[in-house]
């Protein structure tokens, strides 16, 4: 969707009956889920059930975006096993940094029953699976939750590419911002029922930044890259521009798929702020 208008899919076709929307029952009873990752978990289980092929989580850093996907990955696949739903595997896809928190806080909150162990696919253990220049990934079952870098994404976009995936979650989703980069299109072309991005920087340096992600959980929402530029990004450098309508303007296209929570908000359920100065 750069020059032009490629692909467009918005919906996806689940044929099933909507689903009620109860936290899933692998999430420990003792996790405590505070009051605004509920309603982001169900605004999650809400577009799912809409058909809405993807959505974009942008909380403010702390508030728990890893807990709200994991709570409606979880969801899924008791669905799954319920019948409800067409068993596929899933994939998280985040920078190896964060790949540890994953797979920490999904021991920490959850019966790890539901998904077995996280399979991480990256670094050295890419040596388990990989033949020649690909990756064998015929031993991933339907039910496997699997983790990779998006640098691993992009070097095995076709091994990755072979499997059809039930939700793709792209963590610190500003790593596909760049619309003509290999990393941005590995990760487009895969095939996925529903697309999570998560990002607590959803524009870093222009409105195309948003254009990028958004193309990933919803393809041709926004158009090419080339109009979104001409009708958006373009006219900032005009002086005469109302740089506020413009702003207004994407909002409302965005808006029903973006949930943007920030700190300063003072949410309801959050642990109070302290400050510790240290002596020098």
């Amino acid at each position: 969707n750069a020059t032009e208008l490629e692909y467009q899919k918005n919906q996806t076709e689940r044929n099933v009956i909507q689903l009620t929307i109860a936290y899933p029952n692998a999430l420990k009873k003792e996790v405590n889920v505070y009051p605004h990752q509920k309603v982001g978990f169900q605004r999650l289980v809400e577009v799912w059930n809409k058909g809405r092929r993807g959505f974009l989580l942008a909380d403010d850093m702390g508030l728990g975006k890893t807990l709200q996907a994991l709570m409606l990955m979880t969801w899924v696949r008791e669905k799954m096993n319920a019948g409800l739903i067409k068993s596929k595997p899933m994939l998280v896809v985040a920078p190896v940094a964060l790949l540890k928190n994953w797979h920490d806080e999904y021991g920490r909150f959850f019966d790890t029953t539901i998904f077995g162990e996280p399979l991480e696919l990256h670094g050295t253990n890419l040596k388990l699976y990989k033949h020649i220049n690909k990756l064998n990934l015929s031993l991933i079952s339907k039910e496997s939750l699997v983790m990779t870098t998006y640098e691993t994404l992009r070097d095995y976009q076709l091994s990755f590419g072979r499997l059809e995936w039930s939700v793709i979650v792209l963590d610190e989703a500003q790593k596909i911002k760049p619309p003509s980069a290999m990393m941005t299109n590995a990760t487009k072309a895969m095939k996925y029922d529903f697309g999570l991005c998560m990002t607590g920087t959803p524009v870093e340096n222009s409105w195309v930044d948003l254009w990028s992600i958004v193309d990933f959980a919803l393809p041709g929402k926004l158009g090419c890259v080339k109009d979104f530029n001409r009708k958006y990004q373009v006219p900032l450098s005009n002086k005469s521009a109302d740089i506020f309508k413009l702003g207004q303007e994407l909002k409302s296209e965005v808006d029903p798929y973006i949930l943007r929570r920030l700190k300063e908000d003072n949410l309801k359920g959050l642990p109070e702020k302290h400050i510790y100065h240290c002596p020098v």
